[in-house]
């Protein structure tokens, strides 16, 4: 029997963006990140299009395509968005350059006009490995106008009635004053500790995003790869926070989540390691903060849950994750639909 939650109607289909109304989109391709944004204004922008390239070796570990494999991630993508009444995209930010987080941005493109492009690098993309080379490569000859991501900045992004502060990029973390940054490397630093990470504040609403930054300090012996911690401090406390890198072994650390302090947490998942126990255990522990939270998954493997029984806490392990954000920002719902086809029909409102 459906039932009515919150004023909408489980198992019919989402109801349409309205004027006024701020939407944020996890999209669940079971391939990697993406998360579009709609402003109350109706602009846009779209964070990441991920498409990891399943090859035989991995196939065991990564979640089955959603919601199915007879299209690329990022056509999926871009069918998800023109339902959602996409025609054009203001502005694409990719966070980092791996192929969960950018691989499907050229199918996209292909499908809907991109007006601006904002990455974490542009000019300078020395210090890939080859497998990161190997993506922006093509990505360079294909996108050859590009902004770089202003760690600091609040007038890169965002809208009039909407700030968007760009926390971090690169290592260089906005101090809380100004447009004011710091350095934090101190030695070598991998593409995902260099991720772009960013923070939404429309009214009382908040929310925090940083692509796969990490907490790995190698036993202390590398301080300055704990990279979330700065940049959740920086950010202060938030109602909806996305993980850092999918919840991996290495993200998700006791000091994020204490600066932190989300109402709501959702893991963009792909893969068996995605969310790692540990990770799980801070999320749901009320001894880093106090008070109730929900975490919600785009995507989990059955193994996973299977490994992880504190999985089975989880809001939601499966499906399009929307935060539906109303009242100038003092109300929000998080809204979960079906990534089994393109109905996108609810299946679960807060």
């Amino acid at each position: 029997m459906q039932a009515v939650q919150a004023g909408l109607l489980t198992g019919s289909a989402l109801p349409p963006w309205m004027p006024g109304t701020l939407e944020i989109h996890h999209i669940s391709t079971g391939r990697g990140s993406s998360t579009l944004v709609l402003f109350p204004d109706g602009s846009n922008l779209l964070i990441d299009a991920g498409a990891h390239q399943v090859t035989e070796r991995s196939r065991q570990y990564v979640c089955d395509a959603k919601p199915d494999g007879s299209r690329r991630p990022g056509e999926w993508i871009a069918r998800y968005l023109q339902r959602r009444g996409v025609r054009y995209l203001d502005a694409a930010l990719i966070t980092h350059f791996h192929d969960d987080h950018m691989a499907g941005l050229a199918d996209v493109a292909a499908q809907i006009p991109l007006r601006r492009l904002i990455d974490r690098a542009y000019p300078d993309y020395s210090g890939l490995e080859a497998f990161e080379e190997a993506l922006v490569t093509p990505y360079r000859a294909m996108f050859p106008k590009v902004e770089k991501f202003r760690a600091g900045s609040a007038s890169q992004l965002g809208t009039k009635d909407v700030e968007i502060r760009n926390l971090a990029a690169n290592g260089v973390v906005w101090t809380g004053r100004g447009e004011e940054t710091r350095s934090l490397f101190a030695g070598p630093a991998t593409e995902n500790m260099k991720s772009a990470a960013l923070r939404l504040t429309w009214g009382k609403f908040s929310y925090y995003t940083g692509g796969d930054l990490t907490c790995d300090t190698s036993y202390g012996r590398e301080p300055w790869c704990d990279i979330e911690t700065p940049v959740a401090r920086a950010a202060g406390k938030v109602d909806v926070a996305v993980v850092n890198h999918h919840g991996y072994v290495d993200s998700t650390g006791p000091e994020f989540l204490r600066a932190l302090q989300p109402k709501v947490v959702i893991i963009p998942g792909w893969d068996s390691s995605h969310p790692a126990a540990n990770a799980l255990r801070n999320l749901f522990s009320r001894e880093l903060y106090p008070g109730p939270r929900e975490v919600y998954s785009t995507a989990t493997k059955p193994e996973t849950k299977i490994a992880i029984r504190q999985l089975a806490d989880l809001a939601s392990s499966d499906g399009h994750v929307v935060v539906r954000v109303t009242d100038g920002g003092a109300k929000f719902r998080v809204i979960v639909t079906s990534n089994q086809d393109e109905r996108d029909r609810v299946i679960r409102v807060s």
